[in-house]
């Protein structure tokens, strides 16, 4: 009897091309407060900041337009 085992791979959207993607392979961002006490966007590399983040894939066109993602701030309800 064949028992081999199918891992769950779960996947989330770019934020900007909105296609879906391994989590693995995606850039996730969070927002949180600078020295100055502004929000601005922070880049995840770990992927476990606190708070709501969102995701964007490694397209030099979507990496581009990283900064100019209108709504992020809707995108990170959560505080971090």
């Amino acid at each position: 009897m064949n028992t081999t085992h199918h891992r769950h791979i779960p996947t989330r959207m770019c934020v900007i091309c909105r296609r879906r993607f391994p989590r693995n392979s995606l850039n996730r961002f969070v927002k949180g407060t600078n020295s100055q006490g502004k929000m601005t966007v922070y880049a995840d590399e770990k992927k476990r900041m606190p708070g709501r983040g969102f995701y964007v894939c490694n397209s030099r066109t979507c990496q581009k337009k990283i900064e100019k993602v209108s709504g992020w701030h809707c995108k990170c309800r959560g505080e971090s």
